[in-house]
């Protein structure tokens, strides 16, 4: 039996449980105490891609596509999906993997569908102020489509 969580999601279906640390998906951050988002992307996910890099880049960003256009615009649901995007960006500037290596059609629609979560949900003033951080830090991972996508400016 696969012992990678991704994997298990996969198979089982629970891609969304995996990237909101739901159920057994969940994984306590040792300073916030908080699900750790990053270490689930820069772990499990990345040890699932280095498996077939162009195939299992596809699987995990459509996954995740399907997760942004599904998910609401919740206070947990904006930490969820920052986090999991600072996760990508750490990825890769620790060269695992670039967006250049995602089929052009799923990395189109993967920011497409960020745009238009972070387009559509209305958010506090605090709210933005976090985007704007973690966008600013997706940003100098050199991920300026990421941090371009989440912009609400």
């Amino acid at each position: 039996m696969n012992k990678n969580l991704f994997i298990k999601a996969l198979n089982r279906n629970e891609t969304k449980d995996f990237f909101l640390g739901n159920g057994n998906y969940f994984s306590r951050n040792r300073e916030s105490h908080n699900h750790d988002y990053v270490l689930f992307i820069t772990g499990w996910v990345k040890e699932y891609i280095d498996i077939s890099p162009k195939e299992n880049l596809g699987t995990f960003f459509s996954a995740l596509t399907d997760l942004i256009d599904d998910i609401d615009c919740q206070k947990n649901s904006l930490t969820a999906v920052l986090s999991i995007l600072l996760g990508i960006s750490i990825s890769i500037r620790k060269q695992h993997y670039q967006m250049s290596d995602i089929n052009p059609e799923i990395a189109h629609k993967f920011l497409i569908a960020l745009k238009k979560h972070f387009l559509t949900c209305e958010f506090s003033q605090e709210e933005k102020e976090k985007i704007k951080l973690y966008s600013d830090r997706i940003r100098e991972n050199k991920c300026d489509k990421i941090a371009d996508a989440i912009s609400l400016s």
